[in-house]
Parts: C-alpha cells; sequence; structure tokens
C-alpha cells in the first residue's frame, strides 16, 4: 500500500484560507524572519500511528498552492509581533497572504528590567474561534532611549517558542496530534515596500 504524507490540519489550513486575504494587508514593522518545525502524529488506514516531520518551506507551498503560485521565491514565512501570529507574507511588498497559527491569551512573566518575558499562549489556527493548543513562547527585549520595549535579535533568537495542539477529525483526516517550534531570524524588510511618500520634509 502507497503511504499518504499525512498533512497537519494547520498546513491544511492554510489551502482553504480566503483569497479575500491577498494583498489585504502587509506584515508590520516589527516582523522578523522565522524558522519553523513541526511534527505530526496520526493513525493511518491500518491503524498504526504514524509521524511526520514539516518545516516553513511546506507552509509556504501550501500557501503558494492556495494563491496559485508555482514558486515559493517570492514568499517568505514571518513572526509579526504586532499580530502576534506566524505569517506568510510576499518578498517584495510584504503583504500578508496566509496565516499559519497566531496566538493569544495565556499569562506572561518577566525578569525584573523586562528584558526577558515568558508566555503560555493559546494557539489558534487560521479562521478559527476556538484555541487549538498551547505556546511557550520566550521574548528577548531591549529598551531604546525615549521608547517603549522592542525587539533584540541576538544571533537571530529574537523570539522562540515550542507549542503543542490538536486538530478534530474532518471528512478527509483524521485527528491530529501535533508539536514543534520556531525561531525568529533577522528582520524582515520587503524589497520594494508600498510607497508611503508624502512629498519632502
Amino acid at each position: 500500500m502507497k503511504v499518504v504524507k499525512i498533512i497537519p490540519l494547520f498546513i491544511i489550513s492554510l489551502l482553504t484560507h480566503s483569497l479575500a486575504a491577498f494583498n489585504a494587508h502587509a506584515a508590520g514593522d516589527n516582523a522578523y524572519k522565522v524558522n519553523f518545525v513541526s511534527t505530526c502524529i496520526q493513525t493511518n488506514r491500518a491503524g498504526r500511528l504514524v509521524e511526520s516531520n514539516y518545516s516553513g518551506r511546506d507552509v509556504l507551498r501550501a500557501c503558494a498552492r492556495e494563491h496559485g503560485f508555482t514558486s515559493i521565491t517570492n514568499l517568505q514565512l514571518v513572526y509579526d509581533l504586532d499580530a502576534d501570529a506566524i505569517q506568510v507574507v510576499q518578498v517584495t511588498d510584504g503583504a500578508v497572504l496566509c496565516v499559519a497559527m497566531s496566538f493569544d491569551g495565556g499569562q506572561s512573566i518577566s525578569n525584573a528590567n523586562g528584558s526577558v518575558v515568558e508566555r503560555l499562549a493559546f494557539v489558534f489556527l487560521s479562521g478559527d474561534n476556538e484555541a487549538r493548543g498551547t505556546a511557550r513562547i520566550t521574548m528577548l527585549l531591549r529598551k531604546n532611549v525615549g521608547s517603549s520595549m522592542s525587539f533584540m535579535n541576538r544571533s537571530g533568537l529574537g523570539v522562540r517558542g515550542s507549542f503543542q495542539l490538536a486538530t478534530q477529525p474532518t471528512e478527509t483526516f483524521g485527528t491530529t496530534i501535533n508539536s514543534g517550534f520556531f525561531t525568529t531570524g533577522a528582520k524582515f524588510v520587503p524589497t520594494n515596500p508600498p510607497s508611503n511618500d508624502n512629498g519632502p520634509t
């Protein structure tokens, strides 16, 4: 019997993401390139538990298929601090095409000066109103003179997180248990951002 690679529902959700979101808005100024790895466990048709591994490139490919793209070269996976979400954006203008998962609620604690924040947050998949799991997220911050706390990117690790979530069975796919982690790298800067030129200052 041919073994079919199992696709976690949070990646499948990208395939059903509304096309109305295409170019709806751009990633914020606090978006960072992100590395993403996940493991999915599911019962196959023979009744055995099988495990599959996925990366950020799988998320990019799913989003590309949703929008009819044949290449992922113009796509980038980012963690947007302002949206508190892992998103697929266009490299050229930063337009958000798909939202892989977002984080909300939970609890957070920090050290005395607020430079390190530990969060336990709920995980939401694209289009969901109910949480599918939880994530532990570590945020490394710094305070600029005269400004609020902002990201610190030391050795490409401004944010690191681990998550675990479960998906409910559908007509096509059974229940899955997923776990993974993500880490941020360099700040995302569009190669050709939309012009906000209001004239000379």
